[in-house]
């Protein structure tokens, strides 16, 4: 739901342009950006924003373990099971 209050609706744009609303919560923002164009540019200037923090950023090598993790996050959550039992445990992955 789109709030009312101006200052939620402009966390609501940031959150959304930082890629932080999905399904239909993000089909919803989509669909109030198309037809709000003060949202619209709202929105635009976040982008800009966002962009140009990001130029400022030093590249950075992620870890390793971070996509093994990522991998075995997937797997386990299609059902795929790497260990004999591992359906019978239950996992808590941080």
């Amino acid at each position: 739901m789109i709030p009312d209050n101006q200052e939620e609706q402009r966390l609501l744009i940031a959150e959304y342009v930082l890629g932080l609303h999905r399904g239909e919560q993000a089909v919803e923002i989509e669909r109030w950006l198309a037809e709000d164009e003060q949202a619209a540019r709202q929105a635009a200037h976040w982008r800009e924003h966002w962009v140009g923090a990001a130029e400022l950023l030093e590249p950075a090598r992620l870890p390793p373990g971070l996509w093994r993790l990522s991998n075995l996050k997937a797997l386990l959550a299609h059902g795929k099971h790497l260990l004999p039992g591992a359906h019978q445990a239950h996992l808590e992955l941080a």
